[in-house]
């Protein structure tokens, strides 16, 4: 009997040490972005009518995607955007995802977002929602 309750307890404290580590980790990632929205008033520009392909999901709101463009000397090179989902029921994203820019809409800047990558490297980087 002895021997049963010593492995239930060593059980549940493994239980207790497993989920405060994945605290800590969630924590540690809501600390590795923040969005700034843009101050009222702010004119959205639209950043691109091209299609954009999601790389990283944040949360059912928030995606890294990417589109192509052409530089000042004509080479094309990705550019890295937060795609937020303003939708008051937004249906989640998965990665390499495919994001259609309806016609005569286009992903219009609200924000940015500053993430820290996973090299360790922090980048800012334009927020749009299709509007």
């Amino acid at each position: 009997m002895k021997e049963v309750i010593i492995f239930i307890s060593g059980m549940f404290l493994m239980f207790l040490i497993y989920q405060a580590l994945d605290q800590r980790e969630h924590r540690e990632e809501e600390e590795n972005y923040s969005i700034t929205k843009l101050s009222e008033g702010t004119e959205e520009t639209c950043v691109t009518k091209k299609d954009l392909r999601i790389f990283q999901v944040l949360s059912p709101e928030y995606a890294l995607a990417d589109f192509q463009e052409k530089d000042n000397r004509g080479l094309m090179m990705d550019t890295t955007v937060l795609l937020v989902n303003q939708d008051e029921h937004p249906t989640p994203h998965y990665d390499n995802e495919n994001v259609k820019i309806p016609k005569g809409k286009c992903a219009k800047r609200i924000g940015t977002l500053k993430y820290k990558t996973k090299m360790g490297e922090f980048k800012t980087v334009p927020a749009v929602t299709i509007k």
